[in-house]
């Protein structure tokens, strides 16, 4: 992210990186249309910066900084989930100075997957003409300085990319096991009465440390499946997939510390959810009706991200 932030105070033209706006409108549906597929094409390619007041030559306008600022980050997470089906949340609001001036800025990162379009944006004028800002089922990637529709050699170089990370992956475990010193074990670990569990070397006979080959059954809940499961047994009100990841920042709930509640296969993947872990939000949800409430004023003020 720092790297972001010095790009986006030093850089006098828009790049792969970044991305300039002289201006937007939250009221607009078309100037969202353009940041949704801007923040996708971004997330599709690894990730970027968007700087909102600054012209596509470089210099500043007149944009007040706050229009973005006081926006919600639930607001983006639930418009890009709109348009995509997908909770992507990786990416962050943040002010940045620029020539002594201080700027508003959305940070991306990187989607472990390509996110894609499931439904048309929002119709932008083109010289006189009506266009859709992107259309249903078209995958977004940045072209030098634009965002622009997918080539066959996008998705091959994202499949490559995964490839090479899945055999980086393998080949940290070989040579583990190539390198194993006296002293240490291979330890097969068990979770609760689940059978098919993978150990990995630790040097700690009672270590936790595990990689499931039933993870789908333990933790059986990807994020959209975990907020309807939720939502199905509230009472009253509804949540989003933010509301979970507020819950998660304000009671320091993780794979590490609660892995009955949260497992991530690797750390570039999503993270998968238990029914229990569904339990505990409903019973605290009964407990205290404003729980979601109270973990999104602490997430918004203390920018409660790890």
């Amino acid at each position: 992210m720092e790297d972001l932030k010095l790009l986006a105070q030093l850089a006098n033209r828009e790049n792969r990186l970044i991305d300039f706006k002289e201006k937007f409108d939250p009221e607009s549906s078309q100037d969202w249309a353009r940041i949704i597929k801007d923040i996708i094409a971004f997330a599709n390619s690894g990730g970027g910066i968007i700087v909102f007041g600054v012209k596509d030559d470089g210099s500043p306008s007149d944009f007040d900084k706050n229009l973005v600022l006081r926006i919600d980050s639930a607001v983006i997470a639930d418009k890009i989930s709109s348009y995509t089906g997908e909770n992507f949340v990786d990416f962050e609001i943040v002010e940045v100075a620029r020539n002594k001036k201080g700027l508003a800025a959305l940070v991306i990162n990187a989607s472990p997957s390509p996110l894609v379009f499931t439904k048309a944006g929002a119709d932008l004028t083109d010289r006189g003409k009506q266009k859709p800002a992107f259309a249903k089922g078209s995958v977004y990637f940045r072209h030098g300085a634009k965002s622009d529709p997918g080539t066959t050699n996008d998705i091959r170089a994202t499949i490559n990319k995964e490839v090479e990370r899945l055999k980086r992956s393998w080949l940290q475990g070989v040579r583990k096991i190539a390198n194993i010193r006296p002293g240490e074990e291979v330890i097969v670990s068990r979770f609760g009465n689940k059978e098919n569990v993978l150990g990995r070397i630790v040097p700690d006979k009672n270590a936790k440390a595990f990689r499931p080959d039933n993870a789908a059954e333990i933790w059986p809940y990807r994020a959209k499946e975990l907020v309807a499961a939720v939502n199905e047994k509230l009472k009253s009100g509804k949540i989003s997939f933010h509301d979970t990841l507020c819950i998660r920042r304000r009671y320091g709930i993780d794979e590490k510390k609660n892995p009955d509640f949260v497992y991530k296969p690797y750390a570039d993947l999503s993270p998968r959810y238990s029914k229990e872990f569904a339990i505990w939000l409903l019973s605290k949800a009964t407990k205290n009706p404003g729980i979601f409430r109270d973990a999104r004023d602490w997430f918004k003020n203390s920018r409660g991200r790890k």
